[in-house]
């Protein structure tokens, strides 16, 4: 099981579909403009401190509209752009991308946050693809993790996306809620608990992992009013074999091994990714010195595929499918549930082989061919993971078990 795209609509809410957040550059004299910026909003703040990294924690506190005032006093307009600008480094620096520097947030997130800030309508706002750079930015933490030994070593990426994704799908480590004491935890504290955590995961049983948290009935039940929009908005990206990327970092999605979270079949042998990333890719943390290096992963480096003319322009094209330009890699509403196997484009069933249940390459799961159509390689609606037409039944629309992944339906079935 791994957090996946879904995981993020339904978790934290963040788009999918945008332009990709990468590489991540501080703006050039960042810290002259930002004292400028600040100076003389809030009476009697501190003056202006800041370290190479970015501007201190401490010193971005004194602009919580609180410090103003609010809700008593009515702030300014110039006040709320700087305050929001301060919030918004907050949550893109300790929250959404944390990283092992305490004291202050880095300098790279504050032409995100002054975009945004600053901005008068929606259309001054560029589409950033928050969603897949968060998961990305949270596989890298994960993976760093892994190697790590020192005492003081932390998780980086978004630490709230892996306790959220944990909470909804594992019941180990969750804390007890005390019943007429609102927001208060009861029960002992989980302090040096990961030998009694790694004991209960080995013990974990399939039946206690929640496979599918997101049913329509299970969100129902928890928000009678309806979800947020943003939840379900990008879930033709949930399936994409596009690379997700943070920075200079990169990230392989393998959906492939996780399957049964999306309800689907998972194969005891998963495919391997198409185009996987080469080492040297993989292991990179940071932008190169040279102005040349960072120029060639925005357009003719090893990650040049992530930005443009490549599967990834699905995930990356800069809107959302409902509005923005269509792409020949963009997933469509019936091909969500077609990732793996990879279809052959040069390659399909043969006419007369519909008896075969050798596997080749052409069809995808979620699709089907017509009466007569062995040769056809359109997809068709109708099939679903799991299912398979009766003798003569190619054009039939009721699951009928038996149906597998990749192969044609047999006329004995």
């Amino acid at each position: 099981m791994a957090p996946t795209l879904q995981d993020v609509s339904y978790l934290l809410g963040l788009p999918l579909a945008g332009v990709p957040i990468g590489p991540v550059d501080a703006p050039k004299n960042w810290a002259q403009e930002m004292a400028q910026r600040f100076y003389g909003i809030r009476e009697g703040a501190p003056e202006f401190t800041y370290e190479n990294h970015g501007p201190k924690f401490d010193w971005l506190q004194n602009y919580q509209i609180q410090r103003f005032g609010y809700p008593d006093v009515l702030m300014t307009a110039p006040q709320i752009t700087r305050s929001l600008e301060a919030y918004l480094l907050w949550l893109l620096g300790k929250v959404m991308f944390t990283e092992n520097h305490v004291s202050t947030i880095s300098a790279r997130y504050i032409h995100y946050a002054r975009e945004i800030a600053e901005a008068t309508c929606q259309n001054d706002i560029t589409q950033w693809s928050w969603g897949s750079a968060v998961l990305a930015a949270t596989y890298r933490g994960m993976c760093t993790g892994c190697t790590l030994t020192k005492e003081k070593s932390a998780l980086l990426g978004c630490p709230l996306l892996l306790q959220l994704w944990l909470w909804e799908r594992f019941p180990i480590g969750r804390p007890e809620v005390a019943k007429n004491q609102a927001c208060r935890f009861a029960g002992e504290q989980v302090t040096r608990c990961y030998p009694a955590f790694s004991e209960q995961f080995d013990t974990l049983k399939d039946e206690s992992v929640i496979w599918e948290p997101y049913t329509t009935a299970e969100a129902f039940a928890r928000y009678p009013g309806g979800l947020s929009i943003m939840c379900r908005r990008d879930e033709d990206y949930w399936l994409t074999k596009s690379k997700i990327i943070f920075d200079c970092q990169v990230e392989e999605m393998s959906q492939q091994r996780v399957m049964r979270q999306f309800g689907l079949l998972q194969m005891v042998d998963p495919p391997s990714p198409e185009a996987p990333l080469s080492s040297d890719v993989h292991i990179r943390r940071s932008a190169p010195s040279s102005t040349a290096s960072t120029a060639s992963l925005r357009g003719g480096g090893p990650a040049a595929s992530l930005h443009a003319g490549s599967p990834a322009t699905s995930l990356h094209a800069g809107a959302h499918p409902a509005c923005g330009p269509d792409t020949a890699e963009r997933l469509t509403a019936r091909d969500t549930h077609c990732t793996y196997p990879p279809r052959a484009s040069s390659t399909d069933l043969t006419a007369g082989d519909t008896e075969s249940t050798t596997p080749r390459p052409g069809w995808r799961l979620g699709v089907a061919a017509a009466a007569g159509d062995t040769e056809s390689t359109t997809p068709r609606p109708g099939w679903r993971l799991g299912v398979a037409a009766a003798a003569g039944d190619t054009e039939s629309t009721t699951p009928r078990p038996g149906w597998r992944i990749g192969v044609a339906a047999s006329a004995a079935v």
